[in-house]
């Protein structure tokens, strides 16, 4: 493989279902990559898929509906900025088209290296991470720099939401 290709701190993506690995984003030094590599185990290589609209690192990338690839949040080190947006590609590895990243609705903060997952492919949920306001927070006992906020997001209607959940 050509690894001059290949970022720091990407994205890995298993299609499971399609049996794909994609490689998206990450650093090339001090720059945010908008690569997304696909993996061809067969010929030993990875293959430019599509390029983002903004190079990401501490992303999330889920895989809906076995053809639509959503990469979420994350950090753009080019322009110093704490991402909130999220992008999807979709029919994504359609033979008959090229793939092409269109933009989401954002989150309603932005998050870094946070947890994300998927639900019956209707649901996008996001938790955790951090974001700008990790640097201006101190460090207590009794107070954690990650955020502490849950959201989900709707492939239906392209809309985040809070979710608050009570703690017994």
């Amino acid at each position: 493989m050509d690894d001059e290709n290949l970022t720091q701190q990407p994205t890995l993506l298993n299609t499971k279902e399609t049996g794909r690995l994609l490689i998206i984003g990450g650093n090339l030094g001090y720059r945010s990559s908008r690569k997304c590599f696909q993996l061809d185990e067969c010929m030993n290589m990875l293959n430019l898929h599509s390029k983002l609209a903004l190079g990401r690192v501490g992303h999330a990338a889920v895989y809906i509906n076995n053809k639509d690839i959503y990469v979420i949040g994350g950090y753009n080190s080019n322009k110093n900025q704490w991402l909130a947006s999220v992008e999807t590609c979709y029919d994504a590895f359609n033979p008959d088209q090229k793939p092409e990243w269109v933009p989401m609705a954002d989150m309603n903060e932005s998050r870094y290296y946070f947890g994300c997952c998927t639900w019956n492919n209707e649901f996008i949920f996001v938790f955790g991470g951090m974001n700008d306001k990790f640097m201006e927070m101190p460090m207590s006992e009794h107070y954690s720099k990650c955020l502490n906020t849950i959201e989900r997001y709707s492939v239906e209607c392209n809309r985040w939401d809070r979710v608050d959940l009570k703690t017994y």
